[in-house]
């Protein structure tokens, strides 16, 4: 089964690892059948983020700036019209004015991914701990034009760098062989 890797930048991965976000809020919506429902979060290194932090906090929270730090399932991925009750409503759990909301996806849907079941790493965790599917199309027969002559071949590697929004990964123990 797949997760999903989100970058988040620091002040909203905070208010998440506090329990006071409980919605993330994204232009687009999961759709592979293989998603297991798991997000795991990177925190990004967004310095002005960052200092939005209250100070007390900013020590410990500086261990999962540039790490993936917690995990959640989304257990509901909710559509949200910009033009409906439920765009307003959606604000206070998503810690996100109106106005930020709409500067965010000014015009279009907007989809509010639900936290819940909430893990935070003890250690953080690197993003080479996950793995990308890499898909490419090779040739196996003479003629390179015919594209019924390509195959679409798949392998994994490691992740080198963040995802700009998300992206679905796997993890490392499930591509080690079995004996």
């Amino acid at each position: 089964m797949k997760s999903i890797l989100m970058s988040i930048q620091p002040y909203y991965a905070y208010l998440e690892m506090k329990g006071i976000k409980t919605v993330e809020m994204r232009k687009t919506e999961p759709k592979d059948k293989e998603w297991s429902g798991k997000v795991k979060v990177y925190v990004s290194q967004n310095k002005k983020s960052f200092n939005r932090i209250p100070k007390e906090d900013r020590e410990w929270f500086t261990q999962y700036v540039g790490k993936v730090a917690y995990e959640f399932v989304c257990d509901t991925v909710e559509s949200i019209p910009v033009d409906s009750e439920a765009f307003a409503a959606i604000s206070k759990p998503a810690c996100l004015t109106i106005d930020e909301l709409l500067e965010y996806c000014p015009g279009s849907d907007m989809y509010g991914w639900h936290i819940t079941a909430l893990k935070i790493y003890d250690k953080p965790r690197e993003l080479g701990d996950f793995r990308e599917q890499i898909a490419r199309k090779k040739s196996y027969y003479a003629s390179p034009y015919d594209v019924s002559s390509y195959r679409t071949i798949s392998r994994y590697e490691p992740i080198t760098r963040p995802p700009q929004s998300w992206q679905y990964v796997g993890e490392v123990e499930e591509f080690k062989p079995r004996l």
